[in-house]
């Protein structure tokens, strides 16, 4: 092959690349173009749907705060109405005129009855109204400004059966006996007054001090009971006879019953002073047996620590006194000193030990 045709080859093969990098390039271009188009196509639904929803809201706030207008007027006009109705009702029946006497009053509500005839359509029950019948605002309990059966009674608003039901009870009915405010309600065997008085109420804090004086020193004056005193406090009882007791009574069958319970009541009140002194003399005796004991413990102590000093004075100082001077010339003896000290011990240990054999021999021969 020649060169020529070489090169024609390899010019063939660059045109070829050439045109496949082209190719490649615009169909990149394409695609970004594609993609950006898309872009923008979505961005544009978007903006477009977020308008949407706000004219949406727009709208719909625009109606809400028109129904409100519209209820708003509505009622004014409802107000108005009723207004205007109420008026022609007050102008159409007067109300009514006062009178002190009963009988008048009824007279009155009976023309004015007559007289409401033609307005009876205005006349409808609301709250706010007047009532015809009375010189005042409608209650529940007035008869008529709830329905037209029967003419207004006044506050109780009773209808008239029932009023002359009461009447006539009230009229058949004794009169009450009435006490008078000050007289004290007096109880039996109850020598202060249920209701306190002028005097009495000066001496509150005095008979207060008694009370607790007495509740706190029982124990001197239970045995005799209250009796002694002539009258009875708070939680105290009063012997059924006086200068009498349970235990000497001679004939305690022929006592009431009212009695016999102020005899249990006095007897039970004196063990339970007894029981109690009791206890507080063993108390007393426990505390003072116990520092009885801490003084003598206190004094033993004393007395051992005072004989142990005299003791180690006069038994343990001359003992270690020897040791110490013992041990001191031990420590301070030349080696000659000591081989000689230790000669000694032996020849002394022997000598005991020969002296120890002849006193065993000795001994049988005696």
């Amino acid at each position: 092959m020649s060169a020529a045709a070489k090169l024609a080859a390899m010019k063939a093969q660059l045109a070829e690349l050439e045109r496949l990098a082209e190719e490649e390039r615009r169909q990149e271009e394409e695609r970004k173009k594609a993609e950006e188009e898309a872009r923008k196509k979505a961005e544009e639904e978007a903006r477009r749907k977020a308008e949407e929803e706000k004219r949406r809201a727009e709208e719909e706030e625009k109606r809400k705060a028109e129904e409100e207008r519209r209820r708003t007027e509505e009622a004014r006009r409802t107000e108005e109405e009723r207004r205007r109705t109420a008026e022609l009702a007050s102008q159409a029946i007067p109300q009514k005129r006062k009178s002190a006497h009963p009988d008048l009053e009824h007279e009155e509500d009976e023309e004015d009855e007559a007289q409401g005839e033609e307005a009876e359509v205005l006349h409808k029950p609301s709250l706010g109204r007047t009532c015809r019948f009375r010189d005042g605002p409608r209650t529940s309990s007035c008869t008529e400004c709830q329905r037209r059966a029967a003419p207004c009674l006044g506050a109780k608003g009773l209808p008239a059966p029932m009023q002359a039901r009461v009447d006539k009870k009230s009229g058949e009915s004794p009169q009450r006996k009435r006490v008078k405010k000050s007289a004290p309600i007096v109880v039996e065997d109850d020598d202060e007054p249920a209701t306190p008085t002028k005097k009495s109420k000066g001496k509150g804090k005095e008979v207060g001090s008694e009370k607790r004086s007495t509740e706190k020193g029982r124990g001197a004056g239970a045995a005799a009971g209250v009796a002694e005193s002539g009258g009875e406090g708070s939680g105290r009882v009063r012997l059924g006879r006086e200068e009498k007791e349970w235990s000497v009574d001679p004939e305690p069958e022929k006592l009431s019953d009212r009695e016999l319970l102020q005899h249990v009541l006095v007897e039970g009140q004196k063990t339970r002073l007894g029981m109690s002194r009791l206890l507080h003399h063993l108390e007393e005796e426990g505390e003072l047996r116990a520092e009885w004991a801490l003084a003598d413990s206190k004094v033993m102590r004393q007395a051992v620590r005072k004989e142990m000093g005299k003791w180690a004075e006069e038994e343990l100082r001359p003992l270690i006194r020897a040791e110490i001077h013992s041990v001191l010339a031990e420590f301070f003896a030349t080696p000659a000193e000591q081989e000689e000290g230790d000669g000694q011990e032996e020849e002394g240990q022997e000598g005991e030990g020969e002296g120890g054999e002849g006193g065993e021999e000795g001994a049988p021969a005696e």
